[in-house]
């Protein structure tokens, strides 16, 4: 019987990396499918409860409880993108760490090689482009925020 695990050892870097590259894709994309439900789920439901008040007839809904309804799912929205966003970029830090492995690099080396090749406004610039889906749900949160207390300040009064 062949031992797969030795046989796969004398591969070259190449070879390692084209063996499992199909089974790194189907896991970053496993990952984004499961983590991209929880943003839509928590949008579908903050539209529902808008309706909801709007209209009476479909289910009954004080406007303290809609209140209380619409500020928890809009909550969820940009907590929700948030954990889809940071489990993309952790599916992602694994593949290269693998393909890293295979090369005899860590992540760090990897990045700092990389790195290297820039001055440092375009290195700033590189990271804020990285960041870039973080930056625009804190906007999207912000904006929450406002909306939220426009929706509750009378309630306070």
């Amino acid at each position: 019987m062949v031992d797969w695990v030795e046989r796969f050892k004398t591969l070259s870097p190449e070879q390692r990396l084209t063996f499992i590259q199909p089974q790194l894709d189907l896991y970053i994309a496993a990952v984004g499918k499961k983590a991209s439900i929880s943003p839509q789920i928590a949008t579908i439901a903050a539209a529902l409860i808008a309706i909801t008040t709007l209209n009476p007839e479909t289910a009954y809904l004080n406007p303290f409880e809609g209140k209380v309804f619409l500020a928890i799912f809009l909550l969820v929205i940009p907590t929700s993108l948030f954990m889809y966003v940071w489990e993309q970029r952790k599916a992602a830090e694994n593949a290269l760490t693998v393909i890293g492995s295979y090369q005899g690099k860590t992540l760090e080396e990897m990045v700092t090689q990389f790195n290297t090749k820039f001055p440092k406004h375009q290195k700033i610039f590189n990271w804020a482009w990285s960041r870039k889906e973080e930056i625009m749900i804190f906007i999207v949160f912000l904006v929450i925020i406002y909306v939220l207390v426009q929706m509750w300040y009378p309630f306070f009064l």
